[in-house]
């Protein structure tokens, strides 16, 4: 036996010797393999836990933020649904107007046919019975107001919103100016605070052939709440995940949506506390006023009346003051996590069963089979990779039978998952984006965004046609620095830069369209691109500039009238009282002085009148422009006569060096006006014996004029602010105590801008004054 042992092959005892190796080597990799696979298990549990409750929280803080991103959507378009709607309803109206007009016009009168369109438009109502239309005749009178039938028949002019605003005329002045428009009037609403106004907004429209407007109106807070109510109803039908949905409570605390067995929509949770002692809503309202977040606390569970932990996201919505949020219950989480463990238990278990029986099969057949595994192995995985080029690439989805191992197979239908969610996410992201670029088109705004590199990238239609963006540099991100103009407002521009919280600042640039005044912000987004947004205002600053010289104007035009007008009507009156008192006789040569003081207080006081009712005609565009084929020489020949006793009074010359007799275009009335302006106040202002001279010429195709005198002349400041109103006070006395209305030389200047030409003056103290005008000689 023992010869027979010693004899043996060295094939049979390197065979003995490699199986007590291989199960050595079985046992010991065996071995560590569990002790991997525990740890491992015990890292992929913690793992799986902490996924969970991250994808959880995911879920949770996309499906609010999705929820406020819908009510600030809906919420952004309120007044401008109530505007389309208001336009709609009443143009509805107006051709209900317009064809019981054509179809009985000739047969009725128009008084009938009102008659007629009342009975039809009074019992419509509409916007939860809240409208209806209203009609008024174009000199105020109410035709029709179902709500209110006592003031048909009676002229409202003179009605007065809660602003004590003249509603009737506000409508009226949109009627005349422009046939239809939108008007809007505050009021007290019945049942509401009368310390709070509400605005009410009509659209209005003229039927010219009935001349009456007929129109309808809405509460912007009515429509706000319509709005809220239809978005409630939404939020309330979405439901995510097992328990999930979204609650809303007010910043006060009220509940507005919430599932509970204790608690209803209206109560008021604000003091609610969980069994923690956490006050929830107040907590909630913390995390919204920091943007928004997650909080912890205990929830009773839908239709349940256990209480559990609950993970919830809250985000605020200031302008409604709503609390917005969804949570996930925590023992749901440790249920699905549990049900993970005991997946990876069995998968453990398997794995370790699987794996002494591969590696015993692999020590066995190894040597037999390993070449044509391996090729086998080669063949598929070659496949399998040009499955999955076709698959990403196109779309195709993998066929498992294709493949002979099974573990290929298992990763087919996993990456057909992946596949048929990637075509999924595409077609959405599709859709997302173009939804995104029919916003960013169309907005009403200028954006401009940066990529991460600082470049820009992307620029909507608004910012492409104010500025030429095909030549400014990518690599300057604030293109402003290039565009900035000469004004105080840029002076702090570089600190402007600074500030990305969307803060809009005012800057004057340089545009396609000339020097315009906008309002820039800027702001980052999550992945650290900038956003530009802006808006031109430059019309808005022209309008408070405009507005804020015509008060200017109102105010220097009020104290001419009150200065000039003060001295002749004291003038009168004291004269007056002095005739009315018995106790005082006149002379007859006393009643004649006085009598001829009296005539001279009241011509100027005419004259005063005279000018500030041309003037004010003319502010209102109320004088027709009416050139015409005049002689210019005749016009001059007329003042210097109507002037020749004012002249021989103080002995001064009235000379006319008009020599030439050709008519030219020109408005008779106002040349008419500025001659009789300057000849009256050259003799105002010249002393006695002196000389006035009118000449004309013609120059530069201008036909000019000019009026000069001896007189005292003026400083340089003087003539600097003598045609500007708001420089004017009063005027000044002339050399024998004549009174001007300081108004005339005003006058002069707009009537001679009016037929595109200019006027001016030369004069020095005490050497006279020159006055010249120029008018086209067309």
């Amino acid at each position: 036996m023992h010869l027979k042992n010693k004899n043996k092959k060295v094939s049979s005892r390197f065979l003995m010797y490699s199986m007590v190796m291989a199960f050595i080597a079985i046992v010991l990799v065996a071995f560590l393999f569990i002790i991997i696979q525990i740890r491992e298990f015990k890292n992929d549990s913690a793992t799986a836990r902490y996924n969970y409750i991250e994808s959880q929280k995911a879920i949770v803080k996309n499906e609010t933020e999705k929820a406020v991103d819908y009510i600030n959507y809906t919420r952004t378009f309120i007044e401008d649904n109530m505007k389309n709607a208001l336009r709609e309803k009443t143009t509805q109206a107006w051709l209900i107007i317009d064809n019981i007009y054509r179809t009985n016009h000739g047969r009725y009168s128009n008084n009938q046919i009102v008659k007629m369109v009342n009975d039809i438009l009074r019992p419509i109502r509409f916007n939860k019975d809240r409208g209806y239309y209203f009609m008024v005749s174009m000199d105020g009178t109410e035709l029709l107001f179902p709500i209110e039938p006592q003031l048909e028949g009676k002229n409202l002019l003179d009605l007065k919103d809660d602003k004590r605003a003249f509603a009737a005329r506000n409508e009226l002045k949109v009627i005349n100016e422009s046939g239809e428009g939108f008007v809007t009037d505050y009021w007290i609403k019945p049942g509401e605070s009368k310390d709070k106004l509400f605005p009410k907004m009509s659209y209005i429209k003229r039927y010219a052939a009935l001349g009456l407007y007929v129109g309808c109106g809405e509460y912007l807070d009515n429509v706000e709440r319509d709005v809220q109510e239809e978005v409630l109803q939404k939020v309330r039908t979405i439901r995510f995940g097992k328990d999930g949905y979204i609650f809303i409570n007010s910043f006060n605390g009220n509940a507005i949506i919430i599932d509970s067995e204790k608690h209803r929509p209206g109560d008021n949770i604000w003091e609610l506390k969980d069994p923690d002692g956490v006050k929830v809503v107040q907590e909630e309202y913390k995390v919204a006023q920091k943007g928004g977040g997650f909080l912890y606390y205990k929830w009773e569970k839908p239709k349940s009346s256990q209480v559990t932990s609950k993970i919830a996201f809250v985000k605020g919505v200031n302008e409604w003051k709503w609390l917005v949020g969804a949570g996930i219950y925590v023992d749901e989480i440790d249920e699905q996590i549990a049900k993970e463990r005991n997946v990876l238990y069995a998968n453990l278990a398997m794995q370790v069963v699987i794996s002494f029986c591969a590696l015993l099969g692999v020590f066995i057949v190894l040597f037999f089979i390993s070449r044509k595994l391996a090729a086998s192995i080669d063949t598929d995985f070659n496949l399998f990779a040009q499955k999955i080029s076709l698959a990403v690439n196109k779309g195709e989805l993998l066929v498992k039978e294709d493949f002979d191992l099974l573990d290929l197979q298992i990763v087919a239908e996993k990456v057909n998952e992946v596949v048929k969610n990637k075509t999924v996410a595409e077609e959405a992201l599709k859709g997302s984006e173009m939804l995104f670029r029919t916003i960013f088109e169309n907005v009403p705004v200028m954006i401009g965004v940066i990529n991460l590199q600082k470049k820009y990238y992307k620029w909507n239609s608004q910012i492409k046609q104010m500025y030429d963006v095909d030549s400014l540099s990518p690599d300057n991100i604030y293109f402003f620095r290039n565009l900035l103009a000469d004004s105080a407002s840029n002076s702090n521009f570089e600190e402007l830069l600074a500030d990305v919280h969307g803060q809009f600042w005012e800057l004057v640039l340089s545009t396609r369209n000339g020097v315009r005044i906008q309002n820039w912000a800027h702001l980052k987004t999550e992945n650290g691109e900038i956003v530009l947004v802006g808006y031109d205002i430059t019309e808005i600053r022209e309008s408070q500039k405009a507005l804020k010289d015509l008060n200017a104007t109102k105010d220097k035009f009020f104290s001419i009238i009150a200065h000039d007008l003060r001295g002749p009507i004291g003038s009168l009156n004291s004269f007056l009282d002095l005739f009315t008192q018995g106790e005082y006789k006149l002379s007859d040569e006393e009643m004649k002085t006085n009598l001829e003081v009296m005539k001279v207080a009241s011509n100027k006081t005419y004259e005063l009148l005279e000018n500030l009712l041309t003037w004010s005609r003319s502010q209102m565009d109320d004088i027709a422009f009416e050139p015409k084929l005049s002689n210019l020489k005749d016009l001059v020949d007329l003042n210097l006569s109507l002037f020749s006793h004012v002249a021989q009074r103080k002995e001064i010359q009235l000379i006319s060096n008009v020599n030439f007799d050709i008519p030219f275009v020109f408005d008779y009335d106002m040349v008419n006006t500025v001659l009789r302006n300057l000849i009256n106040n050259a003799l105002k202002f010249t002393h006695t014996k002196g000389i006035i001279i009118i000449s004309a010429r013609v120059a530069e195709n201008n036909v000019a004029v000019t009026v000069e005198d001896t007189g005292v002349g003026m400083s340089s400041e003087a003539c600097a602010k003598i045609f500007d109103i708001s420089s004017q006070i009063s005027s000044k006395s002339g050399t024998s105590g004549e009174i001007g209305t300081g108004l005339g030389l005003i006058l002069c200047k707009e009537f001679v801008e009016k037929h595109g030409g200019t006027i001016s003056v030369k004069s020095e103290l005490g050497k006279g004054s020159s006055f010249t005008f120029t008018i086209p000689a067309k």
